[in-house]
């Protein structure tokens, strides 16, 4: 809903976070969709998503 709109999206719905095999793909867009059209405020999980993906992404570049 804000200026991390398109960066929340690529990061939660991307294959960072599903090739762990611990998130239903269908639920994170679930999550996803129903805050950014209003629907609930899933700001609190979808900001702890936001910072696994990026830990995520730091341990595969190390």
């Amino acid at each position: 809903r804000g200026p991390l709109k398109a960066r929340l999206r690529e990061s939660v719905l991307g294959d960072t976070l599903a090739d762990t095999g611990l998130f239903d793909r269908k639920y994170l867009q679930h999550l996803v969709d129903a805050h950014q059209s209003g629907v609930r405020d899933y700001s609190a999980p979808l900001w702890s998503l936001l910072m696994f993906e990026s830990f995520q992404r730091q341990i595969a570049n190390a």
